[in-house]
This record gives structure tokens, C-alpha cells and sequence, in this order.
């Protein structure tokens, strides 16, 4: 059973939030280390979100299945500061295929996170 405070975001409102960002943090692990790279999203369709990057670590991490954890941050008309956090297995897009296609030519790589987990918190 989860348990949801006043705090918590919904999904939608998570997917929302996602759906506006250009610029997100993305948390992966570059040879056996943690690291944050700031990566630019793309596309969110339902839980999947696109990467753009030309960031050899990012794009490897993608084509060899990793979790990624991307996280992007912004502040609400109200003052208050939101964070989303989406978790999921990165995999390579070929630029032909539907979703390359939504993110449009960027003459980067194209990486898909499949997200199960998505949550997010106003502080």
C-alpha cells in the first residue's frame, strides 16, 4: 500500500512536469562510479522519456541496458519548489522508428528510458 501526503505529486502531475522540461539530471553509474550529467529530454510519451545526448558514458549506459534515474527540478507560480524523479532501463532509439521520429533529428543519439517508477514532491 503506498502512502501519499499532501506533498506528493500525482502521476499525471509528475508527467506533466516532465513533459514541460527540456534539461534534465541524469543519474547513472560511469565506470562503477555515480554521476549526475545534465542531458536534454526530448520526448515523454506516457512513461517513456527520450534522451538526447552526445555523451559517449550516456549513450553506452543506454545501449548497454542500465537503470537510469532522471530527475528535473523547477519552482510552481506559487513559490514552490517541485522535483520529479522518473526510474527506469535505458535503451538505444533508432532515429527511424516512431519514437525517434517524435524526438525529431537532432544529429545526436537517442535514448529511451521505460519508467515504471515516477514520482514526484512539492517542498
Amino acid at each position: 500500500m503506498t502512502i501519499r501526503t499532501k506533498d506528493d505529486l500525482t502521476t499525471e502531475e509528475c508527467l506533466e512536469r516532465l513533459r514541460a522540461a527540456s534539461l534534465a539530471r541524469v543519474l547513472l553509474s560511469i565506470r562503477c562510479l555515480p554521476a549526475a550529467v545534465p542531458t536534454e529530454l526530448v520526448v515523454v510519451i506516457d512513461n517513456e522519456l527520450v534522451l538526447a545526448t552526445d555523451q559517449a558514458d550516456v549513450w553506452r549506459a543506454g545501449d548497454q541496458r542500465e537503470v537510469f534515474t532522471v530527475q528535473v527540478d523547477g519552482r510552481a507560480n506559487d513559490g514552490h519548489v517541485w522535483s520529479v524523479t522518473a526510474v527506469g532501463i535505458g535503451a538505444p532509439v533508432d532515429p527511424t522508428s516512431p519514437l525517434g521520429r517524435a524526438a525529431g533529428h537532432r544529429g545526436v543519439h537517442l535514448v529511451a528510458i521505460a519508467a515504471p517508477l515516477i514520482t514526484g514532491r512539492r517542498h
